[in-house]
Protein backbone atom coordinates (compact mmCIF):
# COMPACT_ATOMS: atom_id res chain seq x y z
CA UNK A 1 0.00 0.00 0.00
CA UNK A 2 1.66 3.18 -0.83
CA UNK A 3 -0.08 5.00 2.13
CA UNK A 4 0.43 3.60 5.76
CA UNK A 5 -2.41 5.76 7.39
CA UNK A 6 -6.07 4.12 7.34
CA UNK A 7 -8.73 6.13 8.49
CA UNK A 8 -11.76 5.78 9.13
CA UNK A 9 -12.59 8.45 7.00
CA UNK A 10 -10.63 6.54 4.01
CA UNK A 11 -12.42 3.84 4.22
CA UNK A 12 -15.62 5.89 3.80
CA UNK A 13 -14.76 7.33 1.18
CA UNK A 14 -13.25 3.91 -0.44
CA UNK A 15 -16.71 2.02 0.52
CA UNK A 16 -18.48 5.12 -1.29
CA UNK A 17 -16.78 3.71 -4.90
CA UNK A 18 -17.72 0.30 -3.58
CA UNK A 19 -16.25 -2.46 -1.44
CA UNK A 20 -14.06 -3.68 -4.24
CA UNK A 21 -11.96 -0.65 -3.42
CA UNK A 22 -11.71 -1.78 0.35
CA UNK A 23 -10.72 -5.04 -0.36
CA UNK A 24 -7.89 -4.52 -3.12
CA UNK A 25 -6.36 -1.89 0.04
CA UNK A 26 -6.75 -5.09 1.92
CA UNK A 27 -5.41 -7.52 -0.16
CA UNK A 28 -2.01 -5.08 -0.71
CA UNK A 29 -1.95 -4.11 2.78
CA UNK A 30 0.87 -5.35 5.58
CA UNK A 31 -0.51 -7.79 8.29
CA UNK A 32 -0.41 -4.54 10.67
CA UNK A 33 -2.34 -2.55 8.00
CA UNK A 34 -4.90 -5.02 7.63
CA UNK A 35 -5.80 -5.38 11.27
CA UNK A 36 -6.10 -1.33 11.19
CA UNK A 37 -8.34 -1.53 7.99
CA UNK A 38 -10.51 -4.46 10.50
CA UNK A 39 -10.57 -2.53 13.24
CA UNK A 40 -11.32 1.22 11.50
CA UNK A 41 -14.59 -0.95 9.72
CA UNK A 42 -15.96 -2.72 13.19
CA UNK A 43 -15.70 1.32 14.51
CA UNK A 44 -17.63 2.01 12.11
CA UNK A 45 -20.13 -0.97 11.91
CA UNK A 46 -19.92 -0.41 15.47
CA UNK A 47 -21.28 3.80 14.84
CA UNK A 48 -24.27 2.61 12.55
CA UNK A 49 -25.57 0.09 14.95
CA UNK A 50 -25.40 2.79 17.92
CA UNK A 51 -27.03 5.56 15.57
CA UNK A 52 -29.87 3.17 14.09
CA UNK A 53 -30.49 2.64 17.97
CA UNK A 54 -30.71 6.11 18.94
CA UNK A 55 -33.09 6.98 16.14
CA UNK A 56 -35.16 4.58 17.29
CA UNK A 57 -35.70 5.86 20.42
Amino acid sequence: MNNGIITSEKILEMAKNGWEAIIEMYKNSTPEQREKIIKAIAGLVGFGALMQYLKSL
